[in-house]
């Protein structure tokens, strides 16, 4: 219990510097900051919530006088802090910023924001990618975002770390929770996260643990086995961008397909390939 009660204090701890940061941009804040204040705004958010929920989850388990009277005045000085900033956010926004607002976010759209030439200027509207930790969605993903953002030369840095932050999710974004929005902090975290999944010897490794692992058909089902072939060339692409030898390994990768697939499914390839010489991956594939 008290260990729960310890590891909650540190993450309201570090909740309260997320809002000293925004307090400090308040204080530093002049017209040019003007169009960060609806990331401002949205951190802001997410900072309220989490103390509040912290706060909820430590009164659950401290129930002493003494402990909700402290949490009681800790939320009301938060609450007085949060209320005073949205304040100042709201005053300070652009005048256009209901039109800006109109769009998804910056995870949906690209904005151009902060050039003195293009105030207004935005940029095609694009998908962005997203990832979650799972090592074998790293490249895609790593890919798509250079491409979009990071080899992007009319984003301000600034920019390009909300686009990182917004794209992070489940374990990829922990690590990165309480990020202040900073234009220094762009290349500190996107080496931090390229340190951190863009390893080759430990992606080969993932991708291979996975296809070892992939779950397989037990009857014949056309959305089962669509899904098992679809996962499996996945993997096997990620393999061959990572420059291992797959065009070579045709009876480890056809044999471990063929274990995959239940007794019927198995059955109607032998007959089928009755007259092989040898099982081929791409055979084997296109069979199933």
């Amino acid at each position: 219990m008290d260990k729960k009660i310890k590891a909650l204090q540190i993450k309201k701890r570090v909740t309260v510097k997320g809002l000293k940061t925004l307090e400090r941009f308040q204080i530093e804040f002049v017209p040019d900051c003007a169009r960060q204040i609806p990331e401002a705004l949205e951190f802001l958010e997410r900072q309220r919530s989490r103390f509040f929920n912290i706060i909820e989850k430590l009164e659950e388990l401290d129930e002493t006088d003494a402990s909700f009277e402290t949490y009681l005045t800790e939320s009301s000085v938060i609450e007085d802090r949060c209320r005073k900033l949205k304040s100042f956010l709201r005053e300070n926004q652009l005048q256009d910023e209901d039109t800006l607002n109109d769009t998804t976010g910056l995870a949906s759209s690209t904005l151009a924001f902060g050039r003195p030439n293009a105030p207004n200027l935005r940029l095609p509207k694009i998908e962005l990618p997203t990832f979650d930790g799972d090592h074998t969605k790293w490249l895609s993903f790593r890919d798509r975002f250079v491409a979009m953002i990071e080899a992007s030369a009319e984003l301000p840095s600034i920019a390009k770390l909300q686009y990182l932050l917004s794209s992070l999710k489940g374990d990829a974004a922990l690590p990165f929770e309480h990020t202040p929005l900073t234009s220094d902090n762009y290349s500190v975290t996107w080496v931090a996260l390229l340190k951190r999944y863009d390893n080759s010897r430990v992606l080969i490794r993932e991708y291979y643990r996975k296809l070892h692992y992939l779950s397989g058909v037990q009857s014949v089902c056309v959305d089962k086995l669509t899904h098992l072939v679809d996962e499996f060339t996945r993997l096997v692409s990620g393999l061959v961008k990572l420059n291992e030898p797959v065009e070579v390994w045709d009876t480890p990768l056809s044999n471990m397909l063929l274990m995959k697939l239940d007794r019927e499914a198995l059955m109607a390839w032998e007959k089928h390939s009755v007259h092989f010489t040898k099982n081929k991956y791409s055979d084997v594939i296109a069979f199933v």
